[in-house]
């Protein structure tokens, strides 16, 4: 009797500890199971941060923008008057174009400002001496050689020899200078220079 009572608790603490076993795998189970899906949210999670993270990158670097265009904007309305009389032989569509060279003019099929790019290309926009002789050049040449063919000077000066050594006139150029150096971007997306 003894014995079988001793067989039965042996029994009964061996089924005791496998049920603890099963339950303990069990809960392993069910802990591992909630572990992988708690990851998953948090690689979603992940996600979901970086694209708003991105998003508010870009919406910031689109803010950034539209100020920087409506700057750009103001500052061409502020001078737009002074651009329109001071910059008439750049700006004023003709179909003659400035060459590889300040002496060479290519005529064109159809009528368009100058070329910002060939502006600065024959060095009307370095900033010494040479850059104002320069834009002094490329202002004027189609007026000397090219007569009716020219683009109107506005309030342009004229060229000769001695035009840089007249401080009204030299004044004027460096301010077209300036003027292009500014806005020479802006005009060509305005479609007031050619690229």
């Amino acid at each position: 009797f003894i014995r079988n009572e001793e067989e039965r608790k042996a029994t009964a603490q061996a089924e005791a500890r496998d049920t603890v076993r099963r339950k303990m795998i069990e809960e392993t189970e069910q802990l591992k199971q909630r572990l992988a899906e708690s990851r998953q949210e948090n690689r979603q999670l992940s996600i979901e941060l970086q694209n708003l993270l991105n998003g508010s990158a870009q919406s910031e670097k689109d803010i950034e923008r539209s100020v920087a265009q409506r700057k750009q904007r103001d500052a061409y309305l502020a001078d737009k008057a002074e651009i329109e009389s001071l910059l008439k032989p750049f700006i004023t569509p003709g179909r003659l174009q400035i060459g590889d060279y300040l002496s060479i003019w290519l005529e064109a099929d159809t009528a368009t400002p100058l070329s910002y790019n060939r502006i600065l290309h024959c060095g009307g926009l370095s900033e010494d001496a040479k850059g104002l002789k320069s834009l002094a050049l490329i202002g004027t040449s189609s007026v000397s050689t090219h007569g009716s063919k020219a683009r109107p000077l506005g309030s342009f000066p004229p060229y000769d020899e001695w035009v840089l050594d007249r401080p009204n006139d030299k004044a004027r150029i460096l301010r077209a200078q300036q003027l292009l150096i500014k806005h020479g971007h802006y005009l060509v997306e305005l479609g007031l220079l050619a690229p």
